[in-house]
């Protein structure tokens, strides 16, 4: 396996690699009913992850067009989630931003008949076709197939997704559940590293709180005279 900036675990092979250790020790061949049953539980892996945040990870931009006297778009097929529309810029106003400088407001919903997923203008309707207007939205990851195809997301949490159905298929529950708290861990810790502290928090992190764990006396000396507190 080669190493890059984010492990050593960035494919389907390699999910599968980490896997065999704690399964019977090789990955099944490809013809193997049990290989497809792997990938299955890989891809599960992902998208279960995906549906449960990493929104970082998952936003990509886009260019659509904004078609005068037409009050909807329809989002792209791959887009994910209700709540996933980031930033749709038109003319350098964002149309996602509440309160924005056009006055427009944005419904996303998910159309009865076809299954996809559109955004209304509540605002108003477009007077004026806007061919380069760029939407930034969360997307479903594309699901791996091939061994080379890659993991987006971490690939040591979604093999141990995947180790959880293999256990509950040979029916070894004990395993089962080290394998599904091994899942939650890592997730809940990545999906805390998704979001990035503000400048005040790290302040608060270090110079803040030993400020505020100083003997009353000396904290009063440096709030009153402006001195470093680090």
């Amino acid at each position: 396996m080669s190493t890059n900036q984010r492990g050593v675990i960035t494919t389907l092979a390699q999910v599968m690699a980490f896997m065999a250790p704690y399964a019977g020790g090789v990955i099944p061949a490809s013809t193997d009913p049990e290989y497809s049953n792997w990938r299955r539980w890989i891809q599960l892996g992902q998208q279960d992850a995906a549906n449960r945040g990493f929104w970082r990870r998952l936003l990509v931009p886009t260019t659509i067009t904004i078609t005068q006297d037409v009050d909807t778009i329809t989002l792209p097929d791959n887009f994910h989630k209700v709540n996933g529309l980031y930033m749709l810029e038109v003319e350098g106003v964002d149309w996602a931003e509440p309160n924005n400088a056009d006055g427009q407001r944005l419904y996303v919903y998910l159309d009865p008949t076809t299954a996809a997923w559109k955004c209304k203008f509540l605002g108003f309707t477009p007077t004026k076709t806007v061919e380069d207007a760029t939407l930034w939205y969360f997307y479903n990851p594309p699901l791996p197939v091939n061994e080379t195809d890659p993991i987006y997301l971490d690939g040591e949490m979604i093999g141990f997704y995947a180790l959880k159905e293999y256990f509950r298929k040979a029916r070894q529950p004990g395993s089962q559940d080290d394998a599904r708290l091994e899942y939650e861990n890592r997730l809940q810790e990545l999906l805390a590293l998704e979001m990035l502290p503000s400048k005040q928090e790290l302040a608060r992190w270090g110079s803040y709180y030993r400020f505020l764990g100083q003997n009353p006396n000396e904290r009063q000396f440096y709030a009153g005279r402006g001195r470093s507190r680090t």
